[in-house]
């Protein structure tokens, strides 16, 4: 059974108590491992891969309190790790200006996301592939594709490791979430 005042009660220390300068230390390495490779694809495409990468590698961690997973583990980074990221942020292929550019975690199409879910966006994504005229178009849709799959992939890992410490309803919630049109918000 999940405790949602303890899960409030968490939400509201991690906010208060928080040290200042932590950060989500591991997705800076992953990110700061990825930065320069794959230089020649064009920007959708990269994106879609170091996402891909990203989500593949960052581990998925869980509280027997939380309600919904993605919980991201903040820590300050040691004296090294405040080096590189110094290093990180004004290398000539830093993330944030060659590869993520300023759209953040946004979603424009909410509707879209409850009506069709993860797999009918893929779909769509699929079927229009047929009908589009330009090669950047093609690599726009072929990188929403992965992108999709990513995300499913990293719903299912979530899944598993919701599984393995007794989240059944959590586990069944983002494998639905990962296959299945959603049937409310949480699931």
């Amino acid at each position: 059974m999940i405790d949602i005042k303890e899960n409030v009660a968490e939400a509201h220390r991690s906010l208060i108590d928080k040290p200042l300068f932590a950060t989500s230390a591991e997705r800076f390495l992953i990110l700061d491992e990825l930065k320069s490779h794959n230089k020649d694809m064009p920007q959708p495409a990269r994106f879609a891969w170091a996402l891909s990468e990203l989500l593949r590698r960052v581990s998925v961690p869980l509280e027997p309190y939380d309600l919904i997973a993605g919980r991201c583990v903040d820590r300050e980074l040691s004296e090294e790790e405040e080096r590189l990221f110094a290093s990180f942020i004004k290398h000539p292929d830093y993330p944030n200006k060659m590869l993520f550019l300023g759209s953040g975690h946004c979603t424009y199409s909410w509707e879209s996301v409850i009506e069709l879910g993860l797999p009918g966006l893929r779909d769509r994504a699929m079927s229009s592939l047929s009908h589009v005229e330009t090669e950047e178009q093609r690599v726009f849709l072929r990188s929403m594709i992965e992108i999709y799959d990513a995300i499913a992939q990293y719903m299912l890992r979530y899944a598993g490791a919701a599984r393995t410490v007794g989240m059944e309803e959590l586990a069944l919630a983002l494998t639905r979430g990962a296959q299945e049109k959603p049937q409310d918000f949480r699931a």
